[in-house]
């Protein structure tokens, strides 16, 4: 599944995919929020365990690394 393929499922459709198919890679607080950041497929997701208007998780989607920049302390990209 591409990044664009997958930007266009529903919310529900997205959690699907990614909790089948996605490798956690990290985990952090932010002001009382829980975010995990999953690699998917060649992209990966960021979801923030917090309640939008709805009541639904937030899922944020990305591909470039710059989001990366608040896990850097975290990851350990050496071999």
């Amino acid at each position: 599944m591409t990044f664009y393929e997958y930007k266009e499922l529903t919310q529900e459709q997205k959690a699907a995919v990614l909790w089948v198919e996605g490798e956690l890679i990290s985990e952090r607080e932010v002001s009382g929020y829980s975010i995990a950041l999953y690699k998917l497929f060649s992209f990966n997701v960021e979801i923030w365990f917090a309640r939008d208007l709805d009541g639904k998780d937030i899922l944020f989607i990305f591909s470039s690394t710059g989001e990366f920049e608040p896990y850097f302390e975290e990851i350990n990209i050496t071999s």
